[in-house]
Protein backbone atom coordinates (compact mmCIF):
# COMPACT_ATOMS: atom_id res chain seq x y z
CA UNK A 1 0.00 0.00 0.00
CA UNK A 2 2.98 2.30 0.51
CA UNK A 3 3.49 2.47 -3.26
CA UNK A 4 -0.08 3.68 -3.75
CA UNK A 5 0.37 6.33 -1.06
CA UNK A 6 3.66 7.64 -2.44
CA UNK A 7 3.49 11.38 -2.96
CA UNK A 8 6.11 11.09 -5.68
CA UNK A 9 4.00 8.58 -7.61
CA UNK A 10 0.92 10.79 -7.31
CA UNK A 11 2.83 13.81 -8.59
CA UNK A 12 4.24 11.82 -11.51
CA UNK A 13 0.84 10.48 -12.55
CA UNK A 14 -0.69 13.96 -12.27
CA UNK A 15 2.19 15.34 -14.37
CA UNK A 16 1.59 12.71 -17.05
CA UNK A 17 -2.09 13.68 -17.02
CA UNK A 18 -1.21 17.33 -17.60
CA UNK A 19 -0.99 18.88 -14.13
CA UNK A 20 1.53 19.50 -11.39
CA UNK A 21 -0.45 18.49 -8.29
CA UNK A 22 0.48 16.95 -4.99
CA UNK A 23 -1.43 13.91 -3.76
CA UNK A 24 -3.57 16.13 -1.52
CA UNK A 25 -4.35 18.59 -4.31
CA UNK A 26 -5.30 15.75 -6.65
CA UNK A 27 -7.59 14.26 -4.00
CA UNK A 28 -9.16 17.66 -3.43
CA UNK A 29 -9.74 18.07 -7.15
CA UNK A 30 -11.36 14.65 -7.49
CA UNK A 31 -13.76 15.44 -4.62
CA UNK A 32 -14.72 18.76 -6.22
CA UNK A 33 -15.33 16.96 -9.52
CA UNK A 34 -17.43 14.30 -7.83
CA UNK A 35 -19.38 16.41 -5.32
CA UNK A 36 -19.29 19.96 -6.69
CA UNK A 37 -20.51 22.53 -6.60
CA UNK A 38 -19.56 22.27 -2.94
CA UNK A 39 -18.77 24.66 -0.09
CA UNK A 40 -15.22 24.62 1.25
CA UNK A 41 -16.44 23.49 4.69
CA UNK A 42 -18.26 20.51 3.19
CA UNK A 43 -15.22 19.73 1.04
CA UNK A 44 -12.96 19.67 4.11
CA UNK A 45 -15.37 17.23 5.72
CA UNK A 46 -15.41 15.02 2.61
CA UNK A 47 -11.61 14.99 2.68
CA UNK A 48 -11.51 14.41 6.44
CA UNK A 49 -9.18 17.37 6.57
CA UNK A 50 -9.03 20.67 8.41
CA UNK A 51 -10.34 23.76 6.67
CA UNK A 52 -6.97 25.53 6.49
CA UNK A 53 -5.33 22.62 4.65
CA UNK A 54 -8.29 22.32 2.29
CA UNK A 55 -8.24 26.08 1.71
CA UNK A 56 -4.56 26.00 0.70
CA UNK A 57 -5.18 23.10 -1.68
CA UNK A 58 -8.19 24.85 -3.21
CA UNK A 59 -6.14 28.03 -3.68
CA UNK A 60 -3.58 26.04 -5.70
CA UNK A 61 -6.35 24.50 -7.80
CA UNK A 62 -7.99 27.89 -8.43
CA UNK A 63 -4.66 29.47 -9.45
CA UNK A 64 -4.07 26.54 -11.81
CA UNK A 65 -7.47 27.00 -13.45
CA UNK A 66 -8.75 23.60 -12.26
CA UNK A 67 -11.40 24.88 -9.83
CA UNK A 68 -13.45 28.06 -9.73
CA UNK A 69 -15.26 29.82 -6.91
CA UNK A 70 -18.70 31.35 -7.26
CA UNK A 71 -21.04 33.03 -4.82
CA UNK A 72 -23.50 30.61 -3.24
CA UNK A 73 -26.93 31.77 -4.48
CA UNK A 74 -28.53 30.59 -1.21
CA UNK A 75 -26.05 32.52 0.97
CA UNK A 76 -24.18 35.42 -0.59
CA UNK A 77 -21.53 35.25 2.15
CA UNK A 78 -20.40 31.76 1.12
CA UNK A 79 -18.73 30.41 -2.00
CA UNK A 80 -19.24 27.25 -3.99
CA UNK A 81 -16.37 25.37 -5.57
CA UNK A 82 -16.74 23.66 -8.92
CA UNK A 83 -14.32 22.02 -11.26
CA UNK A 84 -13.59 23.79 -14.51
CA UNK A 85 -13.49 21.87 -17.77
CA UNK A 86 -9.71 21.84 -17.40
CA UNK A 87 -10.04 20.43 -13.89
CA UNK A 88 -12.42 17.67 -15.01
CA UNK A 89 -10.05 16.74 -17.82
CA UNK A 90 -7.14 16.57 -15.40
CA UNK A 91 -9.11 14.46 -12.90
CA UNK A 92 -10.11 12.10 -15.73
CA UNK A 93 -6.49 11.97 -16.88
CA UNK A 94 -5.21 11.16 -13.40
CA UNK A 95 -7.81 8.40 -13.06
CA UNK A 96 -6.75 7.02 -16.46
CA UNK A 97 -3.09 7.12 -15.40
CA UNK A 98 -3.91 5.12 -12.26
CA UNK A 99 -5.95 2.63 -14.27
CA UNK A 100 -3.05 2.21 -16.69
CA UNK A 101 -0.62 1.68 -13.86
CA UNK A 102 -2.89 -0.94 -12.26
CA UNK A 103 -3.27 -2.72 -15.60
CA UNK A 104 0.48 -2.70 -16.09
CA UNK A 105 1.15 -4.08 -12.61
CA UNK A 106 -1.49 -6.80 -12.96
CA UNK A 107 -0.69 -7.73 -16.56
CA UNK A 108 1.49 -10.69 -15.61
CA UNK A 109 -0.75 -11.93 -12.82
CA UNK A 110 -2.82 -15.05 -13.54
CA UNK A 111 -6.58 -14.42 -13.76
CA UNK A 112 -7.32 -16.41 -10.60
CA UNK A 113 -4.89 -14.25 -8.62
CA UNK A 114 -6.52 -11.05 -9.94
CA UNK A 115 -9.95 -12.47 -9.07
CA UNK A 116 -8.74 -13.32 -5.56
CA UNK A 117 -7.36 -9.79 -5.15
CA UNK A 118 -10.67 -8.29 -6.28
CA UNK A 119 -12.59 -10.47 -3.83
CA UNK A 120 -10.26 -9.59 -0.96
CA UNK A 121 -10.44 -5.87 -1.73
CA UNK A 122 -14.24 -6.03 -1.83
CA UNK A 123 -14.25 -7.87 1.50
CA UNK A 124 -11.80 -5.35 2.95
CA UNK A 125 -13.96 -2.43 1.77
CA UNK A 126 -17.05 -4.03 3.29
CA UNK A 127 -15.23 -4.51 6.60
CA UNK A 128 -14.07 -0.88 6.62
CA UNK A 129 -17.65 0.20 6.07
CA UNK A 130 -18.68 -1.60 9.23
CA UNK A 131 -15.70 -0.64 11.38
CA UNK A 132 -16.38 1.72 14.29
CA UNK A 133 -15.33 5.31 13.59
CA UNK A 134 -13.95 5.94 17.06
Amino acid sequence: MAGARSGRRHRELARRAGGELTRGEAQTLTRVVKFGPVRASALAELLDSDRSTTSRQVDVLVRGGFVERSVDPTDGRAHLLRATRRGRRLADGIRAQWAGLMSEVLADWPAEKVDRLADLLAEFGEALGHAPEE
